[in-house]
């Protein structure tokens, strides 16, 4: 997470969306070496996962290759490994690179050396 992502708790309210149920609020948690973030995740759609600046979740770490992966949002949400270098893994099983593989709601997802888990949120945090 760059200096420009940060986001100054002081500056922030929750919020709740009024279209989107409390179960169907989504947000990434993402653990490693000196890693830890939430992300607040959208309902629908596709999200990039790498080191490239440009990803919709970017992650920091030389386990991730640039082009580390793609959560799809579904329903149901899925995940699929885009030819990463060091694997995208749930559990124990090795996912193909370009296949699709569901992922339920606490899963730990292993991109490299970094774990990333989808699990439900309630509120949402904006910016002022």
């Amino acid at each position: 997470m760059t200096s420009d992502d940060d986001i100054d708790l002081q500056d922030t309210v929750l919020s709740g969306d009024p279209d989107v149920t409390d179960d169907q609020r989504l947000q990434a948690v993402i653990v490693g070496t000196g890693i830890f973030q939430t992300l607040p995740l959208p309902t629908f759609g596709d999200l990039t996962i790498g080191r490239y600046i440009r990803s919709d979740i970017r992650i920091d770490d030389s386990s991730i290759s640039r082009f580390h992966a793609k959560l799809h949002m579904g329903p149901p949400v899925a995940i699929e490994d885009l030819g990463s270098a060091n694997g995208t893994r749930i559990g124990e099983q090795r996912l193909k690179p370009g296949r699709s593989v569901p992922v339920n709601l606490g899963d730990p997802i292993r991109l490299g050396t970094v774990t990333l888990i989808v699990q439900r949120r309630t509120s949402t945090i904006v910016p002022r």
